[in-house]
């Protein structure tokens, strides 16, 4: 038998801590104190990109730059742009709720995706919290 049996190598890598996942991405990533409460499921990076899941089905990510790194190429009903604080925020889902929120700050590009969809007032909430 012939042909390469090179494995491509998983680009997530796991971390116990936020902090050992910020070393590895050399940043420190930014946390919303309306989730100080919410579980922390798991802490893990794609190469500089930080990646935190909550409890509820609610993952956020962090990276340098200011493109979508949601990795989230759904289709949804409703498409608009919130302003919240500094922040132009790409609001998607049916509408009524927000299931995957977008922006950036001109340095990091964030993400918020949502497997239940949130109000527009939690987003705010959640996004304006963000330190």
């Amino acid at each position: 038998k012939s042909g390469n049996s090179a494995q491509i190598p998983n680009p997530i890598v796991e971390y116990k801590t936020l902090a050992e996942a910020e070393k590895a991405a050399g940043f420190t990533a930014k946390t919303s104190a309306y989730f100080k409460n919410i579980a922390v499921e798991r802490v893990a990076t794609i190469e500089k990109l930080v990646e935190i899941d909550y409890a509820g089905g609610v993952t956020f990510r962090m990276a340098p730059g200011s493109e979508d790194i949601s990795g989230n190429y759904n289709n949804y009903a409703s498409i608009k742009t919130l302003k919240i604080g500094a922040y132009a925020v790409t609001a998607k889902g049916d509408g009524k709720t927000v299931s995957l929120a977008t922006f950036s700050d001109g340095t990091y590009s964030y993400s918020f995706d949502f497997e239940t969809g949130v109000p527009e007032s939690a987003l705010t909430q959640i996004v304006s919290t963000l330190a």
